[in-house]
Parts: structure tokens; C-alpha cells; sequence
């Protein structure tokens, strides 16, 4: 295999609500050990992988509108990746079908706005990414955010059952059911 690239996503900040960024995001930093940068390629790594489906049939609807062809698919993706400029629309820009965040609420503003310095990902998820934020029309700050809300409303109960473990010291921790909810 050849040498795996990655790249730095242009990032300098993030939006997480409290509870979000105090109750889950900074808990598995320094409850659980995740380094606070590689937690967010982590998190970016997952989304990538679970949509990308979606991601690649967008990347090709958005090339083709603007002008790249099968045989030049791939300078599409390199610029992507490495988030370069790429050509305007031809015409208009693709109707892409509801995206995995169109349900993830947009948290920004002050208050919700933390610093980040770079993120750090492969060539593949920096071009997914590149691609989300064509298709939610918002920066790679913005979008990152709303996958951060998506990865914790989907994963955090993984996160839960480590800081479980942990505190009930076995292996098979007790999963306390949520109120409301069957088993």
C-alpha cells in the first residue's frame, strides 16, 4: 500500500452547547482519555464512514455540475481534500436529497462558540467533509459542529458504558435504563 496521506482541515473554532462540549466532549477527554484532537478526527472518521455512501453520490453530483468528468473525478477530489479552490457551478447547483444532518440543529453563536486548532484527518474524510459543506452551504466550522451533535446523539451511550465500567469497576457494568424508555 502507499504511503496514507492526511490532511489539516481549516479550523479554528467549533459550536457546541454546553452540554455538549462540558458533559460529553471534554468527559470522554478526561474521563475516558481521548486526546481532545484526535477525539474530533475520531468523530469525523465515524461520520465519514457511515454516510459514505451519501458523501460519494454527492461528491459526483457536485463535480459533474461543475464541469469535472469521470476522467478528471479525481482532481476533484484532490482539491477537496486539500481544500482548494474548486470551479463555480456550470449552472446551478445540484439538488442534493436530505443530507444525514438536516435533522442536526444548527448550535452556533457566541456563546456556544469554542477555539480549535486544526483538525487533522485523511485525504478521504477531508474530502467528505469538504464535500458536507457544499452541501449544507456552511463552513467547515459550522459543519463539523453539527457532526459533532450528530456523533453524540448516536454514540454516546458506547461513552456512557465506559464511564460505567469504570465506576462500577467490572467489566459488565449495570446499564441504568432511561426513564421512559423499555429495555
Amino acid at each position: 500500500m502507499g504511503k496514507c496521506v492526511y490532511t489539516e482541515v481549516p479550523l479554528s473554532y467549533i459550536y457546541a452547547t454546553a452540554a455538549v462540549w462540558n458533559e460529553r466532549y471534554m468527559v470522554a477527554v478526561e474521563e475516558i482519555g481521548w486526546n481532545k484532537r484526535a477525539l474530533l478526527s475520531q468523530v469525523i472518521a465515524s461520520y465519514c464512514f457511515a454516510h459514505r455512501e451519501y458523501y460519494q453520490a454527492a461528491a459526483w453530483a457536485d463535480a459533474q455540475a461543475r464541469g469535472f468528468k469521470a476522467s478528471s473525478f479525481s482532481q476533484y477530489f484532490d482539491l477537496c481534500s486539500r481544500w482548494e479552490d474548486v470551479p463555480e457551478y456550470l449552472s446551478n447547483r445540484p439538488e442534493f436529497e436530505p443530507s444525514p444532518l438536516s435533522q442536526v440543529i444548527d448550535v452556533g453563536g457566541e456563546e456556544n462558540r469554542r477555539s480549535y486548532n486544526g483538525l487533522r484527518t485523511s485525504a478521504l474524510n477531508s474530502a467528505m467533509l469538504r464535500v458536507a459543506t457544499f452541501v449544507e452551504r456552511a463552513n467547515a466550522g459550522k459543519t463539523v459542529s453539527r457532526i459533532l451533535q450528530w456523533h453524540f446523539d448516536h454514540y454516546w451511550s458506547t461513552y456512557q458504558y465506559q464511564l460505567l465500567a469504570a465506576q462500577q469497576h467490572t467489566f459488565s457494568p449495570t446499564v441504568m435504563p432511561i426513564e421512559g424508555k423499555q429495555p
